[in-house]
């Protein structure tokens, strides 16, 4: 990525602050439109953007930037599942395929959005998902 490269950008999603950071300190992406994916879906959780927002988008991420309590260096992250078996594999793109239809859902209010047909997901609770792919820097769940 070239200097300055993300100053425009309306959003940047990484899946590791090492990611993000990477984004803001070498990209020039502003730090207020800057997430990993986990801590975007939980802080629009707690924000929840108004339905028929005519700028949902923009307003959306704004309410997320200003709910943010946090360094973005400690925000929470999708461990890398490289190196682990395709069973971690498999759950881990399920729990990015369930983060991307959650965050289009708060995003755009468009519901049940999720590129993976019900047939293909596997029987693993989303708890115990969210236990195996997320973690915290420094506080691996």
């Amino acid at each position: 990525m070239s200097a300055g490269e993300l100053r425009e950008v309306d959003l940047v999603i990484g899946f590791e602050p090492a990611h993000v950071a990477a984004a803001v300190v070498d990209g020039g992406a502003s730090v207020a439109r800057a997430f990993t994916l986990v801590e975007l879906v939980e802080l629009l959780r707690e924000v929840r953007p108004d339905m028929g927002a005519p700028s949902r988008f923009a307003l959306a991420i704004e309410r997320a930037a200003a709910a943010r309590r946090s360094n973005v260096l400690s925000a929470a992250s999708i461990a890398d599942p490289l190196g682990g078996t395709l069973d971690h594999v498999r759950r881990t793109a399920e729990l990015i395929d369930e983060l991307v239809t959650e965050l289009a859902e708060h995003v755009f209010g468009v519901e049940g959005t999720s590129s993976r047909p019900p047939a293909t997901r596997r029987g693993t609770s989303r708890g115990e998902r969210l236990r195996l792919a997320f973690q915290r820097r420094g506080d691996h769940r």
